[in-house]
């Protein structure tokens, strides 16, 4: 069993992998993105800063490189290298499960001797005993000895903890290695059965949209009686939820866990109120606006808002939130913005902006471009960014 220091197949069927394997890449790897999906294979090759979130440099220069290649021919690529990750999740409805089970179906007979299968993905507790069973049926290989199976929490998942399992102590701790890029090690948790780790791994999803939610809707309360946030923060040893978000990663887990409430704890319905949580918020904002908006009014001005979308449908949410009158909206799509931070541009957003509103999922802007919003909030009148 090898080290991943050399090339990595990542094998997925959607564009959630893209920012896996750009990740991987820019931290020293040879990544092959194999998929058999035509649309994913020609989206990982057109640069966009909310898919790929790096610098449209550092992007050509894994291609240009060969740190980074893609390709829809599973077979040709599996016989690149002996470390295979798997990155499409399996959890939704049963066709989407069904989907899963017969990639790996595909991926097995091109498995050679000595491999490392990690499996990066979200499952209900049992599916990693099926593709084992999968893998077994149709490699033809020793589950064990020439295939090692790993199940990690999903890369792309933003959680304080990282579960690694394998029956294998070896490969977990090789596995434990590989993710060090990307996870602190003193966050990696190690285990040897699966069952328990893909009802672990959904409970630390489901733990993140909670929390996000819960401390969101408190912040923005808090900051209306003039409380000191940065204080607060800092006494309680707490961090400030950087969005309300229809998170892809965090809506999946939600219905999964709701639809199967019968079998797992009581305590885990709560996260039906999370869309009420998130009306409320909404009210709240727009009660914060009208308020702002009337003073604006008593100067004669009208309020100028800069509106900062991750998708055009996102001005329906605006509608909600922003009264028709009084109110002057400027919109910027996020993948403009995140050009102009990349390129340096002292000012990406206009001087006369009162307000602004950051209408996107927290894995879809990078962290430079809101540090750069937060700067520039600080020279408008309102003085803050409202992350929705």
């Amino acid at each position: 069993m090898e080290d991943p220091r050399g090339t990595i197949v990542q094998v997925d069927v959607s564009v959630n992998g893209i920012p896996i394997a750009i990740k991987i890449a820019s931290s020293g790897y040879n990544v092959a993105f194999a998929t058999t999906n035509d649309y994913v294979a020609s989206q990982l090759k057109e640069y966009r800063p909310s898919l790929h979130r790096v610098p449209k440099s550092i992007f050509t220069k894994l291609f240009l490189e060969g740190r980074l290649t893609v390709t829809t021919d599973l077979e040709s690529a599996l016989a690149l290298s002996k470390t295979i990750l798997v990155t499409t999740h399996a959890l939704g409805n049963e066709e989407e499960i069904n989907m899963v089970i017969n990639l790996f179906k595909q991926i097995a007979p091109h498995i050679t001797p000595n491999s490392l299968l990690i499996y990066s993905g979200l499952t209900p507790p049992g599916t990693m005993e099926e593709i084992i069973s999968v893998l077994d049926k149709y490699s033809r290989l020793n589950i064990g000895k020439d295939i090692n199976v790993t199940l990690i929490t999903p890369l792309d998942a933003q959680t304080e903890t990282c579960i690694v399992c394998s029956p294998n102590f070896e490969a977990a701790n090789i596995v434990k290695k590989f993710i060090s890029a990307f996870v602190p090690s003193s966050a990696v948790r190690l285990h040897n059965t699966f069952r328990e780790a893909e009802v672990a791994n959904l409970l630390l999803i489901a733990r993140r949209a909670i929390i996000k939610a819960l401390s969101s809707y408190a912040l923005l309360m808090f900051k209306q009686v003039d409380v000191n946030l940065k204080d607060a923060l800092c006494l309680s040893e707490c961090k400030a939820a950087t969005a309300i978000e229809d998170d892809p990663l965090s809506e999946m887990v939600i219905n999964y866990l709701v639809s199967e409430e019968g079998r797992l704890p009581r305590r885990l319905t709560l996260m039906r109120n999370i869309v009420r949580m998130r009306r409320m918020l909404l009210e709240t904002i727009a009660a914060r606006l009208k308020q702002e908006i009337k003073s604006a009014s008593r100067k004669g001005k009208d309020l100028r808002v800069a509106c900062i979308l991750e998708r055009e449908s996102d001005k329906d949410l605006m509608n909600i939130i922003l009264p028709k009158k009084g109110v002057r909206v400027h919109f910027y799509n996020i993948d403009e913005v995140e050009s102009k931070v990349n390129a340096g541009i002292e000012r990406v957003i206009p001087f006369g902006v009162n307000l602004i509103i950051l209408a996107a999922r927290s894995q879809s802007i990078s962290e430079q471009t809101v540090r750069k919003l937060e700067e520039e909030a600080k020279f408008i009148n309102l003085g803050y960014i409202l992350s929705i």
